[in-house]
């Protein structure tokens, strides 16, 4: 996978010094890959994503907002499991329709 500092904007950084990425959607329209390989990868590399921004990024490019979160609901689900969608998917889905 290519280098991807270049791409994706820190948008923040969490209390344990974790910086918190923006440009996921940038990174995928580049390179083609599917959401949950994205995810793993930034996480491995010991980023957090700022799904709030993926959303509103998603959004300004227009994409369909049913698909989109479909999709993005599957990739949680691959990349972090039911544990972590549980968590995040009620307000990730407001944020989608709001």
């Amino acid at each position: 996978m290519p280098k991807h500092k270049n791409i994706f904007t820190i948008v923040g950084q969490t209390e344990n010094n974790q910086l918190v990425i923006s440009g996921i959607l940038r990174f995928k329209e580049s390179y083609g890959l599917p959401l949950e390989d994205i995810f793993a990868k930034v996480t491995l590399d010991g980023f957090i994503i700022s799904w709030y921004h993926l959303i509103d990024e998603a959004i300004a490019m227009g994409v369909n907002k049913s698909k989109f979160g479909n999709e993005l609901h599957t990739a949680i689900l691959d990349a972090f499991g039911k544990e972590y969608l549980d968590k995040i998917w009620d307000r990730l889905e407001e944020r989608l329709n709001g």
